[in-house]
């Protein structure tokens, strides 16, 4: 067997037991073995009182055979610091050297310290492409930031909603607040003017002078009352004979003027009437001077005769006085004044309360086949526009950013009809109330004298939260944000568990985590080594740079087949390619060694295809064998998985001693190759050397091929050569 060159070799690894036990475990290690081979030892070894008186002669001997059957390729660290260094040098103490690097700036793959975009660019496409495998190959990543991006966005939707229903309903309070605290102004107001009223019916209650107006007046159109002023206008009677008496008027006139003065409303209440069987007998002032300057005054004269349950317009409002005890207010309406007079009062409240009497007196009203027992109505006449400006409503409203409408309903009795309709009115409205729409109002009911009043309030930049849009975007751009960061830490601890995992297997990784010492015992495994031949020659020639990028390359494609041929790689010493089958996973001793076979004839194959940037070719030799190991972890800082054990030892002796593009195998792993029952090795014979009868041999690894595929072809051939000689006899 020709033996390559020993100085072609200046780094490797040495075998971690002595050499005396190298052969033992070529045949003595557990594997069954044929009946032949059984009968071949039974034949050629010596028995078993003669193995054990020998047993230390043997131990030398079999020492002195295996440094001539498995001659180590490979120095130690002593050798190289003498014979090495003296040829060539060691290569990576060489690399070492400072003064090597000062060549490497025309290298492509030197990395300049400038930025440039080109390289953003470049690097940028490899993170990204990393990030898509890993989010391809582990999809409840993307899942995990989905979830949280969906749970971020409804935690801030909610949030967000919540704080702006929030500042709604608070500016809406506020709004309904301030709206309240406006009608409760107003309720006052008007109840301070029907105060007078209590105090006049009960002066009429009290004066007789008043007692007989109702019957001097009385129902209208019967006999001996006030007749109409107009036959064809009946809601007018004439009372200038009932009502001129100047006793009554002097007496009331001197009422209703302190009753006037002692309510105290800044001109609010601008008349006191009486109204004996409803109608409108006499006003306290008739001509009011007191309350405008002249030479305006109002002139109440022109409401004198007016009979309320006749006017349809105040019919309603009548009837309901009558049928209360309480004071019930109409408005706003236009004042019955002289025709010729200005209309110094445009919009006016009034109020009217019942002066009801008792049944006995004999006081009745009928009205609809209804009878009431009053003497009739006194009212006061309140001026709308005086309370509006004595409130700053508008004012009010204004400066708080709002808009406002004041309106109230009314019932008007229709005599075309014979119902009572509604009308609503409104009393006051803001200038801008008309440019928000409709729905941007709130409405309140105010508790006035009639319980009828409505306001309706809008902000003017709504109600509605101003950052609620700008804080939906924030939020949800923050959402996003943070589940990118997520997603990239979890791709980068996916990357950092990935690279761990291609380090230290899972099983360990969780014993490492536990503090747990990571030891493991397989019986039968198949251990793989290779060395590229010349290299220490081959790399003198290169830059460091294109040596690393040599070998990079080239392992890669090593680390492919591996993983094609589920072999576990151990590690990568120098050159040397290390790796294992049925090791940190288990599998059968054959099914471990077939593995092995087909990566170490693949790998043949890669290598005589591979070439350097130069176009070098390289050479490698590699060894394999199978046999008992201790794998696992020793000591904490930077773990390393590795494997312990006189296989590996054997291993690296079979590569050594092993021939250029060639693999050789010890008898252990041919004989798990001999028996695989899926494909077809062949070999060709190594070394052959006997003892005292006894045989060991290695074996070169020549090619595979699937029994099925074989038993097909065969079958194929049996048939042509059939039909060839079928052909032949029937010529």
């Amino acid at each position: 067997m020709n033996e390559p060159n020993q100085d072609e070799h200046t780094t490797g690894v040495a075998p971690s037991a002595p050499l005396t036990s190298a052969i033992n475990l070529f045949t003595d290690d557990g594997i069954p073995e044929d009946v032949e081979t059984k009968k071949n030892r039974s034949s050629c070894t010596p028995n078993s009182s003669e193995r054990r008186r020998s047993s230390a002669k043997q131990s030398q001997s079999i020492a002195s055979r295996a440094s001539g059957l498995l001659p180590w390729r490979r120095n130690s660290l002593a050798s190289n610091d003498s014979a090495s260094e003296r040829v060539t040098g060691n290569f990576w103490t060489r690399m070492a050297n400072s003064s090597v690097w000062n060549d490497i700036d025309d290298d492509d793959d030197f990395i300049d310290d400038n930025f440039s975009f080109r390289q953003f660019r470049v690097a940028l496409h490899l993170w990204l492409s990393d990030c898509w495998k890993i989010v391809v190959s582990h999809p409840r990543i993307p899942i995990i930031a989905l979830v949280c991006l969906a749970a971020l966005l409804a935690i801030n939707i909610v949030t967000i909603s919540a704080f702006a229903n929030q500042y709604t309903n608070d500016k809406i309070s506020k709004a309904e607040d301030f709206a309240l605290d406006t009608g409760n102004w107003f309720r006052q107001q008007l109840t301070q003017a029907t105060f007078p009223l209590f105090a006049l019916s009960e002066s009429v209650k009290e004066m007789s002078i008043f007692w007989k107006l109702p019957s001097l007046i009385g129902p209208g159109g019967e006999t001996g009352s006030a007749p109409y002023v107009n036959a064809t206008i009946i809601n007018h009677r004439n009372v200038s004979d009932i009502c001129d008496n100047a006793t009554m008027l002097a007496e009331f006139n001197r009422i209703a003027k302190i009753i006037k003065n002692d309510a105290n409303l800044g001109g609010s209440l601008v008349a006191l009437e009486l109204l004996p069987a409803s109608v409108v007998c006499t006003a306290y002032p008739l001509n009011n001077t007191e309350d405008f300057a002249p030479p305006l005054f109002l002139d109440n004269s022109g409401a004198v005769g007016l009979d309320l349950l006749k006017d349809p317009r105040s019919r309603a409002l009548a009837v309901a006085t009558l049928g209360s005890s309480k004071v019930v207010v109409a408005g706003p309406l236009q004042l019955t004044q002289c025709p010729d007079c200005p209309p110094v009062v445009k919009t006016a409240f009034i109020a009217r309360l019942s002066v009801n009497m008792p049944p006995e007196l004999g006081y009745n009203i009928t009205v609809d086949g209804s009878s009431y027992s009053s003497w009739g109505l006194v009212s006061a006449i309140i001026s709308w526009e005086r309370i509006l400006g004595r409130s700053d409503i508008f004012q009010r409203f204004e400066s708080r950013g709002m808009q406002f409408e004041l309106s109230k309903t009314d019932r008007n009795f229709n005599t075309t009809t014979n119902q009572y309709d509604e009308k609503t009115s409104v009393l006051a409205k803001s200038a801008r109330a008309n440019s928000i729409g409709a729905n941007n109002f709130y409405n309140l009911s105010l508790p006035t004298t009639n319980n009828n009043w409505t306001i309706a309030v809008a902000y003017d930049d709504g109600a509605e939260a101003p950052w609620l849009g700008w804080a939906m975007a924030l939020s949800i751009i923050l959402s996003i944000i943070l589940s990118i960061v997520l997603l990239v830490l979890l791709i980068k601890k996916q990357k950092y568990k990935n690279l761990v995992r291609e380090m230290i297997p899972s099983k360990a990784i969780k014993k490492l985590q536990r503090n747990q010492v990571v030891v493991d015992k397989y019986e039968m495994v198949t251990v793989f080594q290779s060395d590229i031949i010349g290299f220490t020659s081959m790399s003198a020639e290169m830059t460091p740079i294109r040596v690393m990028r040599m070998l990079n390359s080239y392992f890669e494609g090593l680390d492919k087949l591996a993983n094609k041929h589920n072999v576990y790689k151990i590690k990568t010493i120098g050159d040397a390619y290390i790796c294992v089958a049925g090791c940190p996973v288990v599998c059968s001793g054959r099914d471990g060694a077939e593995r092995i076979a087909l990566f170490a004839l693949d790998m043949m194959e890669y290598t005589r295809n591979f070439r350097t940037e130069e176009g070098t070719e390289i050479r490698i030799r590699a060894g394999i064998h199978s046999g008992r190991i201790v794998a696992g972890v020793v000591g904490h800082l930077r773990p390393q998985y590795t494997i312990f054990g006189n296989t590996v030892s054997i291993a690296a002796s079979m590569e050594a001693s092993s021939e250029a593009m060639k693999t050789q195998c010890s008898n252990a792993t041919w004989r798990l190759l001999r028996d695989n029952p899926k494909y077809l090795f062949s070999f060709l014979e190594g070394r052959r050397e006997s003892e005292k009868e006894k045989i060991h041999e290695t074996w070169f690894l020549g090619r595979a091929a699937a029994k099925r595929c074989l038993s097909e072809a065969l079958s194929t051939s049996r048939f042509r050569i059939i039909n060839a000689k079928a052909l032949k006899e029937e010529g």
